[in-house]
């Protein structure tokens, strides 16, 4: 894998995975909002996370279109479940059972597998 795809694939992540938590912190916070939409409050800091989460899906279509899918969508689809995962624990203070705790480490022995194989 060049740096080249490894820098895109660190955006993603990075992008995604801060839209993700910004849009769920904001859905927290009433006294802030601009308006609110089916429950969902509207805030800079929502706006914020859709736009972020708006260039995280650029990135894919760019990862889709120019780099071997078979082995970028498997490894960002765990790392991105990885991080937001760890998020939820952090900073929400969200609980994983075993259950999530098997089925993430079988996504990272799928992505391994994937990648192993294909060379």
């Amino acid at each position: 894998m060049k740096t080249r795809d490894l820098f895109v694939i660190v955006m993603y992540l990075l992008f995604g995975v801060s839209g993700t938590t910004l849009i769920k912190l904001a859905s927290r916070i009433k006294e802030h909002a601009w308006f609110e939409i089916f429950g969902i409050c509207i805030t800079p800091k929502f706006i914020v996370g859709i736009i972020c989460y708006g260039i995280s899906f650029l990135i894919f279509i760019f990862m889709v279109s120019k780099l071997q899918i078979s082995i970028v969508i498997p490894l960002v689809a765990a790392l991105n479940s990885i991080a937001v995962i760890i998020i939820g624990i952090k900073i929400f203070g969200e609980s994983i059972n075993a259950g999530q705790m098997v089925g993430v480490s079988i996504l990272v022995l799928g992505v391994f597998l994937t990648g192993y194989f294909t060379k």
